[in-house]
């Protein structure tokens, strides 16, 4: 005796989401554990359906999870259902981490005079496109012939 299928349709405003459930190359965290959740249903003879609508537009429901979704991540009695951190926002915390501590080491070491009037801030230094050379160290250093 077979049961009959039940069918849920999960509407979304992420069409990466959905390309990332069917990308078999996609092994991200968050995505394997939604592909077992999604599995545990389709062994209960659930069928699923994904559909994406466009985000904020007056779709009902779609704005009823935006809010939703808002007031629970301000909520600080929310309980975390995920707490990984993606690795990509990991490094870009850790390199922010180095940046600070390098502005600081930069702000208080009392060599380097000449070179901090021309680059007193660690964070805009790196955003300029400057090939260093050996010319390019003597002039902002000051050594070298270059004073002649």
């Amino acid at each position: 005796m077979e049961n009959n299928p039940r069918t849920a349709t999960i509407f979304t405003d992420s069409r990466i989401s959905i390309y990332s459930l069917k990308n078999v190359n996609n092994h991200s965290y968050l995505i394997e554990e939604t592909r077992k959740k999604m599995s545990t249903l389709e062994r209960a003879n659930w069928t699923l359906e994904f559909s994406w609508v466009k985000a904020h537009v007056g779709i009902y429901g779609n704005d009823l999870a935006d809010r939703l979704a808002k007031v629970s991540a301000r909520n600080r009695d929310t309980t975390i259902a995920f707490n990984r951190i993606a690795l990509s926002r990991l490094y870009c915390e850790m390199e922010e981490e180095a940046k600070e501590k390098r502005q600081k080491e930069w702000k208080d070491c009392t060599k380097g005079a000449i070179t901090k009037q021309f680059f007193p801030n660690v964070k805009d230094r790196l955003k300029l496109q400057i090939d260093i050379n050996p010319v390019f160290t003597a002039l902002v250093t000051g050594h070298g012939k270059t004073r002649a």
